[in-house]
């Protein structure tokens, strides 16, 4: 979990995942410099599964940087993480209580899960009760043009991850960047069943929580073609090194 100013409603969304954890599982969260109470509340819970660290790398002059930002955080949660599994977690969601079962059967099948989820307001107010009617991943044109990965929802096989880590530097959108890696290798698995209560609000840290986008045609043009081509250097590194492993344990 990546935090930043999020009080109001870590505490619901770390409650959530405690109810459904072994004893052997853990939460990292990997707090980016907040100003706010979020580092309290979390302190507050005596839990030893619950692991917090300090990343002061909260450069917000632009943009741009408050999402390299978000990239960063949530690398620096993955390196401190010791298990197997990782699943990736947002400050202000709620989890249903068998998600973490659930994605840990789905990741028997395939190395990278995403799962269906229901949109609250601030209030747990209902939006949307099912953003997905259909599996996503049917329709090819529209993974590759509009992305359906959201990081909350997601969880991956550490054996899986590795060969992304770290991150291209200045990489935003690192879950749809290893949603659609995963994609192209066939390594991901949809599960239809609504596991997170996904939360909008005015808040949120990415302006993809609201539909909205500060950056002109241009900017977004250019800043697609740098990540299609990220995502193309990483696929080649993937079958590289799939190709090599595959040779050496024959």
């Amino acid at each position: 979990m990546a935090t930043y100013n999020g009080e109001k409603f870590i505490k619901e969304q770390i409650n959530s995942i405690l109810n459904q954890l072994d004893e052997n599982d853990e939460i990292i969260i990997s707090d980016n410099g907040s100003n706010d109470n979020t580092v309290d509340v979390v302190k507050n819970f005596t839990d030893a599964r619950i692991k917090l660290f300090i990343y002061k790398r909260n450069d917000t002059r632009s943009h741009w940087n408050k999402l390299y930002n978000i990239t960063a955080n949530f690398e620096n949660a993955i390196n401190k993480s010791c298990g197997d599994i990782i699943m990736f977690c947002d400050q202000d969601d709620i989890w249903e209580a068998n998600k973490i079962s659930t994605l840990k059967n789905d990741l028997t099948k395939k190395d990278c899960v995403f799962s269906n989820y229901c949109i609250i307001d601030e209030e747990n107010n209902v939006i949307c009760a099912r953003k997905h009617t259909t599996n996503p991943l049917n329709n090819p044109i529209r993974v590759l043009l509009f992305p359906p990965f959201l990081g909350c929802t997601m969880a991956v096989k550490r054996s899986f991850l590795r060969y992304y880590l770290p991150f291209p530097q200045k990489l935003i959108l690192h879950d749809i960047y290893i949603g659609l890696i995963a994609y192209l290798t066939n390594k991901i698995y949809f599960e239809k069943k609504v596991l997170t209560f996904y939360r909008r609000h005015n808040r949120n840290v990415t302006t993809a929580s609201h539909g909205k986008t500060k950056n002109n045609l241009f900017r977004i043009i250019a800043w697609r073609s740098k990540f299609y081509f990220l995502i193309l250097v990483a696929f080649l590194h993937f079958t590289k090194k799939s190709t090599k492993h595959n040779v050496i344990g024959t």
